[in-house]
């Protein structure tokens, strides 16, 4: 089901967070409180439609741009949902979302950009709608997984997963059939395979109830796109009846394995009780080796687990963000946590600052810092809020936290080309000020590393 995106309620969402927290540095030592209404609690924007925008061609940056700048004039006409970094040496970047134009120029969902923000690729027609998750191919090939609720790929009949080759065509040794639900989220395995996971949530009626629920699924495909026929989730996630949100909203998959870590709002799996926060096997069945005890609780019709992230260091442990507020029993900052590969909380993981965590990742420079987007507690004035942490949860402070204008970002992409500098897309249209629409370069230090405006 594709649903509009809502309208931010920052104010409401502090006011919901102050009934959890209590103070400005503790949380609850549970999550499994009565919920806000569907009205009032905020989540990520579900994938939406956007009549295109026929502004005239501008692919020119501006003429004041500095040699080596990231100049996107611009930007983009609607949001950005996903940016993933090339891994050919060129430190171009691919961006997806709901937008039809950059800097003036007609690209429908997709777009290969340079490191000086110019275009190097625009896939023909492109998408006809919204582009919801990209994955780079796991197997050298440099190719491109793009998923999304669209029909069509360069005016050509298309599911809704497809495989880029490098040249930007659609890979036609790579088929998939109906995925059966809509999808949402996308993971390349690392054990060889060249499989991929695509994961998203279904609305079905319940029987004899005049009210539906969501399902979240998975499904593990081939290289080939048939699907893994050693992999079944029998009956899914299933979510609770008449539910506004979806129980599957993260999943993720660990370094140099074919496992998948999930996350949301989950309660039970083919039938098992779990929490929040789950690990698949290769064949679809549960990790019992990923030890969480009572681990994430979940709440009807809030996604607990809103974000999972590989930590980046080589330890193998992972993020989880969202609305967390218990793990395993133990009370943490509202918000982030780290956890082992065993399922153990990292207790040395702490964040200062309780916040719904939305996004998250690892800055990859060799610091151990981490990289958080979320909203505000009711104990400060800014809403939107992106953040530098060590590897204690401490606040950075040479990162100077940007002002946002209350909406949100949904990917952070370290460049990672020596400048220390990343990539950041979303809803939000300014950065400190300055319009942006919905994609921004910044420094290591939070400053703005793009130029903007249009071109003369």
């Amino acid at each position: 089901m594709i649903r509009s995106a809502p309208t931010l309620l920052p104010l409401v969402a502090m006011i919901w967070l102050a009934a959890c927290s209590g103070s400005d540095n503790s949380t609850p030592s549970s999550t499994t409180n009565s919920p806000p209404t569907t009205a009032q609690e905020p989540t990520k924007p579900p994938p939406t439609t956007q009549p295109p925008n026929m502004a005239p061609p501008s692919t020119q940056p501006p003429a004041s741009a500095p040699p080596g700048a990231f100049a996107q004039g611009t930007g983009f006409n609607a949001i950005v949902r996903t940016i993933v970094m090339a891994q050919d040496g060129t430190h171009d970047v691919y961006v997806g979302g709901d937008f039809t134009t950059y800097n003036g120029t007609t690209v429908n969902h997709i777009i290969r950009l340079r490191p000086n923000g110019t275009i190097a690729q625009t896939f023909g027609q492109g998408f006809d709608e919204v582009v919801t998750a990209l994955a780079l191919a796991t197997d050298g090939s440099n190719a491109l997984y793009a998923g999304g609720p669209f029909t069509q790929f360069n005016n050509q009949p298309a599911p809704q997963l497809i495989r880029l080759t490098s040249s930007g065509v659609r890979d036609a040794t790579f088929q998939p059939g109906t995925l059966g639900f809509v999808l949402e989220m996308l993971g390349v395995t690392e054990d060889g395979s060249r499989d991929v996971y695509a994961a998203g949530n279904i609305s079905e009626p319940v029987p004899g109830a005049p009210v539906s629920a969501f399902r979240g699924l998975v499904t593990r495909l081939n290289p080939d796109g048939t699907p893994d026929q050693t992999f079944s989730i029998g009956t899914g996630f299933p979510g609770g009846a008449d539910a506004f949100d979806a129980p599957v909203a993260a999943i993720s998959v660990p370094p140099g394995s074919g496992k998948l870590y999930a996350g949301g709002s989950l309660f039970t799996y083919n039938g098992q009780t779990v929490n929040s926060l789950v690990r698949l096997n290769p064949n679809g069945t549960l990790d019992s080796t990923f030890m969480t005890g009572t681990g994430v609780p979940g709440v009807i019709d809030v996604p607990i687990v809103e974000v999972i992230a590989r930590a980046g260091d080589g330890s193998r442990d992972l993020y989880a963000g969202g609305r967390i507020g218990d793990y395993n029993g133990t009370p943490v900052t509202l918000g982030s946590i780290r956890v082992h590969e065993t399922g153990a909380l990292d207790t040395t993981f702490g964040p200062t600052e309780p916040m719904i965590t939305f996004t998250i990742a690892p800055a990859e420079d060799g610091s151990g810092d981490v990289f958080v987007f979320g909203l505000g507690t009711k104990t400060n004035d800014r809403p939107a809020r992106l953040l530098r942490l060590n590897r204690e949860g401490g606040l950075i402070s040479t990162f100077h936290e940007p002002a946002l204008d209350a909406n949100f970002v949904l990917t952070i992409v370290p460049v990672l080309d020596g400048t220390r500098d990343l990539y950041i897309g979303g809803t939000f249209t300014t950065y400190n000020g300055v319009p942006v629409n919905h994609i921004a370069r910044i420094h290591a230090d939070g400053s703005l590393a793009s130029v903007v405006g249009p071109a003369p």
